[in-house]
This record gives C-alpha cells, sequence and structure tokens, in this order.
C-alpha cells in the first residue's frame, strides 16, 4: 500500500549524489578573498541555466516556507567539530526549546569549497579546461543557475552544522528524536548568503516534559460495565441460529409489497462521512444484503416500506465501539437503493436438522445451541477484558501530574494510529489496499488527529509512565520471546518485500512487549487485589 504525502514518516535526504562525485574536497582556491570575488562575479554574470542534473535540496519545506530537518544525527560533536559553531539555547515553552547557531566565516567557505569541488566531479571533462581548474561560472549554469547553486552551498553548511548544533544544544535536555526544524525562512538564507561571512539560523526542537506522580499506580481502584447477560447471550445466538436455518433455506422474491420484519434486501449501500461524497471501505457495497433481523446499525429499520428500484437518505451515527476504528462515532450521510427483495421459508432447528447438516460436531439441537451460547459468552468475557485494560490505562494516567505535551508527539503516535487502523481495514479484507489508499490524505489524517487527541494524549502519557512501572517492579523481557517475535516480524516483511532495519525492529519489538507486559502486569494487579468493580448489565431501557 502506497500512502500518500509523507504522511506517516519524516523523509530523509532524497538528494541523488553527483554523477560522478566522490565526496572528497579537492582544495584549489588560495584565498577567501578571491574566493568570494569569483563567487560574486559568478552569480552576477551567469543566467539561470535549465535542468540541473546534480543535487536537489535535501530539505523539507512547510506549509509556512521554513526547513524542516530531515535525517540529522543528535550524536555529541567532536572538539575540534564543536568549535566550528556556536550556540545559544532559548527556552519557549516548557516542551519547546530553540537553539540559535552560527556557523563562523571560516566553516562556510570549507563547505562552500566543498560544493564547488564536488561540482567541478560532476561536470565531466570540458575541453581546454583542467577538471580543478574548470570555472565556477560553468559551475554554476551545470549545477542549474545562482539559485540552485546557493541552495547547494547552504544545504551543505546545514547538513554539516546540524548535527554539530544539537549535540550541543540536547545536552541534559530530554530530547525528542525527528522534532528538530529549521525555522529561519529558506529565501532570506539564500539571500544573504555569502561564502566570505558567518551563516547564522535558528532550529526548534521538542522536549519530553518530566513525569510527575501524584499517587501510586498500585493503589487505582477500576470500575467495568459488562456489555450483556445470559438473555443478550441467548438473542446473540439466536440471530445466529437464524443465519444457519438461512442457508438451507429458501427465498421467494417480493414484487407486491414493501420491506417488512422477516424480509432480507439486496441494496446498493453508500455511507459517507457527513458532508463527503466519498464512499466509506468496510461499509459501502453494491448489491449488499440487509436482514430486517439483524440489523445493527439500523439500515434496514430505515427501509421498512420500501419497494424495489426506490432509493432513500438518511442519517446513522455509527457507535463509539464499532469494528472500523476509523469510522467509531461518526455520522453518516446513508444512501440506499433497493434493488431486489425476498421472503424466507426457513427449515425449523431441530436435531434432525442438526443431524443433518452438522452431524459431524454436534448430536442435538441443544447441543449445538449451547456451543454457540459458551462461545458468545467468552467473547463478551474478552471484550471485558479489553474494556479493563483501556480503564486500567486511563487510571494509571491519573496518578500523573497534567502535563504539557509537544504537538510533534501527538502527531507522531496519531499518525501511527491512523496507519495501522488503515492497515486493519486491509487485513480484515473490509477494504482494499486501493480504497484504503484514498484515505491517506493530510486533511483525512489531520481530522483523526484532532478528532482523537484527548485519547492520544492518554496513550502518550501511559507509554511515558510504562518505562517507570517496567522499571519499579524490576521486570524483564524474555530473550526467548523477543527473539521469536523478532523472527516472525522479519517473515511479514519479507513475504511483503518490505524492507527493515534489524536492530531498530529488535528495538521496536521490544518496546511492543514491554508495554503489553506491563499493561498486563496492570491488570492482574487490580484483579488480584481486588480493586476492580464489576457494573452488571442492564438494558437501556431501564
Amino acid at each position: 500500500m502506497q500512502l500518500k504525502s509523507g504522511l506517516f514518516a519524516r523523509s530523509a535526504s532524497s538528494r541523488p549524489a553527483p554523477p560522478g562525485c566522490t565526496g572528497t574536497p579537492n582544495r584549489t582556491t588560495s584565498s577567501l578573498n578571491v574566493c568570494a570575488a569569483a563567487y560574486s562575479m559568478a552569480l552576477a554574470t551567469m543566467p539561470a541555466a535549465a535542468g540541473c542534473a546534480s543535487r536537489q535540496a535535501s530539505r523539507s519545506v512547510n506549509r509556512t516556507g521554513v526547513m524542516a530537518a530531515a535525517g540529522f544525527s543528535s550524536a555529541p560533536a567532536k572538539p575540534e567539530q564543536a568549535a566550528e559553531v556556536q550556540v545559544v539555547l532559548h527556552e519557549l515553552s516548557e516542551v519547546k526549546r530553540s537553539l540559535d547557531v552560527t556557523v563562523p566565516a571560516a566553516t562556510v567557505r570549507k563547505y562552500f569549497d566543498k560544493t564547488v569541488n564536488e561540482m567541478r566531479g560532476s561536470v565531466g571533462d570540458m575541453p581546454g579546461f583542467r577538471k580543478d581548474k574548470i570555472p565556477l561560472s560553468i559551475i554554476i549554469q551545470q549545477c542549474g543557475g545562482p539559485e540552485k547553486f546557493k541552495q547547494l552551498c547552504i544545504e551543505e553548511v546545514l547538513n554539516a552544522a546540524m548535527p554539530i548544533a544539537m549535540g550541543q544544544g540536547i545536552k541534559g535536555v530530554q530530547f525528542i528524536p525527528d522534532s528538530e526544524k529549521i525555522t529561519s525562512n529558506i529565501q532570506q538564507l539564500e539571500k544573504s548568503f555569502d561564502p566570505a561571512k558567518s551563516l547564522s539560523f535558528t532550529v526548534e526542537f521538542d522536549r519530553a516534559p518530566p513525569l510527575k506522580w501524584l499517587k501510586s499506580y498500585r493503589d487505582v481502584q477500576v470500575s467495568i460495565s459488562d456489555t450483556g447477560n445470559f438473555s443478550t447471550d441467548t438473542a446473540a445466538v439466536n440471530d445466529l441460529v437464524r443465519e444457519l436455518l438461512q442457508e438451507q433455506g429458501h427465498q421467494s422474491v417480493v414484487r407486491d409489497r414493501g420491506l417488512q420484519k422477516g424480509d432480507t434486501a439486496i441494496v446498493d449501500l453508500k455511507f459517507m462521512l457527513e458532508g463527503s461524497k466519498l464512499p466509506l471501505p468496510g461499509l459501502s457495497a453494491d448489491r449488499a444484503r440487509v436482514d430486517t433481523n439483524i440489523d445493527p446499525l439500523g439500515v434496514a429499520k430505515n427501509l421498512i416500506g420500501a419497494t424495489a428500484g426506490e432509493v432513500r437518505h438518511f442519517k446513522i451515527s455509527l457507535p463509539d465501539d464499532y469494528r472500523i476504528e476509523l469510522w467509531q462515532g461518526a455520522t453518516c450521510d446513508v444512501e440506499v437503493k433497493l434493488r431486489e427483495l425476498f421472503s424466507w421459508s426457513l427449515p425449523q432447528f431441530n436435531d434432525e436438522f442438526v443431524k443433518e447438516h452438522h452431524g459431524q460436531q454436534f448430536s442435538s439441537a441443544e447441543d449445538l445451541f449451547k456451543s454457540l451460547l459458551g462461545t458468545t459468552a467468552m467473547q463478551r468475557v474478552k471484550a471485558l477484558d479489553e474494556q479493563l485494560g483501556e480503564v486500567v490505562k486511563n487510571a494509571v494516567v491519573d496518578c500523573l501530574e497534567p502535563m504539557p505535551l509537544p504537538d510533534s508527539l501527538v502527531f507522531e503516535l496519531g499518525s501511527t494510529l491512523y496507519r495501522g487502523a488503515m492497515l486493519d481495514m486491509v487485513e480484515k479484507k473490509v477494504a482494499t489496499p486501493e480504497e484504503v489508499d484514498k484515505l491517506a490524505t493530510d486533511a483525512m489524517l489531520e481530522e483523526y488527529v484532532k478528532k482523537r487527541r484527548d485519547y492520544i494524549q492518554q496513550q502518550l502519557m501511559f507509554n511515558m509512565a510504562v518505562e517507570d512501572i517496567w522499571n519499579a517492579e524490576k521486570m524483564q523481557l524474555d530473550a526467548k520471546d523477543l527473539q521469536d517475535e523478532v523472527a516472525m516480524r522479519k517473515q511479514e516483511y519479507e513475504a511483503a518485500k518490505a524492507e527493515y532495519e534489524e536492530t531498530a525492529m529488535t528495538e521496536h519489538v521490544g518496546e511492543q512487549m514491554k508495554h503489553v507486559q506491563v499493561l498486563e502486569w496492570l491488570k492482574d494487579h487490580v484483579s488480584s487485589s481486588n480493586q476492580v468493580t464489576t457494573i452488571p448489565w442492564a438494558p437501556e431501557s431501564a
């Protein structure tokens, strides 16, 4: 699946190396004055050349016209490198810092020279000139003109200065990787760039807020609400039995009346987010079957009385626990065209029916019914366990002092959750990769993050708490479990012919396993300590 617009990962530099360039400086300029003079003269006299076959600037420009640093290392600078830049740290807020970075003129010149020599290597042989004597004006022309050449020179300086500046600036700060961005205006940098002068720019980055516990996570009290009882389980099994009977039953076309309870209709179904015209995958389908006896979303009740060929429009609000996460709680405009209408003639559910159609597994109708009842009850127990996990996470977060969270963290996790929700749709076969690809837009992602911001922040705070709990409870990962999980993940990537970096994958899998282990420990702890209250299910009308 191709995710659009670079929404789910910050791109590293995509600049190709210039043809024939080894990256080794070839210092031919004897003095700074000569270099600066030649540069100024070349820029003043050279028209912009069309088509640059050399490198493109390795920066991503955001919507406000500022450069976002991509792929820079934050490793500490070596002593000799640290002297190449001056850095002043400023506190902008509790979670945001900025660095004023100044690159001395000598360092600017060094990377100007490097750019020139790399471009000489990419120009190739030129009649009448030794490779190291090709005029700067020709190099600029081959690069694409003065503006392109300036961009390449600035790029070299920034690529060299950023890791050094970040290495100095983040000392003693809980730096959030990949949150750094150059906020200086690129046009202004280009306008003021001079290889004989220093270059100054500003970098902003986010820091992780400190974690402060107001009370112990061991003392949390939680409550969960049962989602049904024996009566609701029995009703669900009756629906399953009806589906089994329909497999062996007969349908008759209805032409002399509209849809009524007990019928089945074949419809063209379109669910669209309110105000949108894009049909939602997993909900929209041509020639879909609508059963008036099993109508969890309320489609059938809006079609009662409809006849073949009739089109109806109505709104439906999807439940908050709808099986497709992306559409949970959404209000949809629904368009339904009723194509065909059928009534059912069903066999009786008795021992003879079971022996004939399910005799290899069950000997009587009672046995089959009890089996379905047990499965339904277990599904309800599983849902309760999932609910317990959510309320425990919320209770742990309530033990923490409220803290501001950087937008970069919120957006990063929101992007990950959004991507996961779309991939889940593909894995569950409720949507094709092509259908899901249409959802990978800036607008859809931003709406997803906006709508779920509180939930995302809760998840982030719990993720931060996991490390504290892991260390406090002296938990450890089982080495074999980690090895097995990584091996399985590698197989999945290789089967999909996807690239991966094994060390990063191992770290990621390890963090996921720690998260699961901490959550399971918390659930076991509150359950064994009688810190869970289960509220019995009650009908909505009660």
